[in-house]
């Protein structure tokens, strides 16, 4: 499916890019146990863009960075939040990255939030994008 080609591309990009070799970069979908510090991602929505356009997805994208609660106090958690935000805002390398069987004619990254409860530290990075399966 073109969101699983998106998000396989992004899981590739991010991979290669990594603030640190501590973080584990996976699909958000994967049935496995997964360490943190984490950085999953995955397709939010996927709507038709418009009739005239058949083919050309609207897409919803979350990449979440996860981390234990009390990590941020001992480790790079803010520097990796500003260098992940920094990866996403360009759309210039995010279109270049992501070629295995798509195009990426529009990306809009839309900002980050960031949660934490007693366990986990949590920034959802969304963004959004125009694609077609090439």
């Amino acid at each position: 499916m073109t969101t699983e080609r998106l998000e396989s591309n992004l899981v590739a990009y991010l991979t290669d890019v990594s603030p640190s070799d501590e973080i584990s970069i996976v699909n958000e979908r994967q049935r496995a146990e997964i360490e943190l510090p984490c950085l999953s991602v995955g397709a939010s929505s996927t709507d038709r863009y418009a009739v005239a356009l058949p083919g050309v997805l609207k897409v919803g994208i979350n990449i979440t960075l996860r981390c234990h609660a009390g990590d941020e106090a001992d480790s790079n958690v803010a520097s990796w939040q500003d260098q992940i935000e920094s990866l996403l805002n360009d759309p210039t390398v995010i279109k270049e990255s992501c070629t295995d069987g798509i195009l990426i004619q529009f990306w809009d990254f839309q900002g980050a939030t960031t949660s934490w409860d007693e366990s986990v530290l949590e920034t959802v990075y969304s963004a959004e994008c125009l694609l077609m399966r090439i």
